[in-house]
């Protein structure tokens, strides 16, 4: 299994682009830039991408407009916070005496949230906000419905090390309607954190993508 790992521009060693491109479509034409690579210099023509963070976002991105793409692994990629996260994490700051300590204090971390709120209320309309790659959950959402749709597969990998993603009912609240797709597979590492520190978290990791992988090139026209 041949495989190539890239960073965008910008990023680590590769140079900063000169145009005005933006970071959205840069990211399918450098992706697609790298296919054709591949393409031409192996005869490969049907891809898996692998990506964590804002790399699983772009590697859902690059799917839905490259067909040559035929299955995503997407790890933690960008979801949102549901009411059963609020509960569960507001439930155990309640129950906390420390919590309440920090609040009388003034250390608590609602202080700190409402004085950013107030912050970014009192900001110029001018001043952008969030940053041009934030995948919306609306976008991501779309993106896996259109892969799917055509026949590619969707991996989604999501660890316990991000507070957001504290429950598993998130994934299954925001994926319901993609759950009886065989093309997708949603996989969940309670123990692990956002970047697979621990080797034990690395090595379950791999096999499992490894396995998923095995499934997707035994149904593909060709090998990867």
């Amino acid at each position: 299994m041949t495989s190539l790992r890239f960073d965008y521009s910008g990023i680590g060693d590769s140079s900063l682009r000169t145009d005005c491109l933006s970071y959205e479509q840069s990211v399918i034409d450098e992706t697609g830039l790298f296919l054709d690579y591949l393409q031409n210099t192996q005869g490969f023509t049907e891809f898996v991408l692998i990506g964590i963070c804002s790399g699983a976002d772009n590697a859902l991105r690059v799917a839905v407009q490259d067909k040559r793409v035929i299955g995503c692994v997407a790890i933690d990629p960008l979801t949102k916070p549901t009411l059963t996260f609020y509960w569960r994490t507001y439930l155990r700051r309640a129950i906390s005496l420390q919590s309440w300590k920090n609040l009388v204090r003034g250390r608590s971390d609602i202080i700190k949230k409402l004085q950013k709120a107030k912050d970014v209320q009192n900001t110029p309309d001018d001043i952008e906000l969030s940053r041009p790659e934030d995948f919306s959950t609306v976008e991501a959402l779309s993106a896996l419905k259109s892969i799917l749709e055509r026949n590619a597969r969707v991996c989604l990998v999501y660890s316990g090390g991000v507070s957001y993603y504290n429950y598993l009912g998130n994934y299954k609240h925001e994926f319901h309607s993609l759950q009886k797709n065989d093309n997708f597979t949603l996989i969940f590492f309670k123990r692990a954190n956002h970047t697979f520190t621990l080797l034990y978290n690395q090595q379950i990791l791999m096999q499992a993508i490894a396995e998923w992988l095995s499934f997707v090139t035994d149904n593909s026209h060709e090998g990867l």
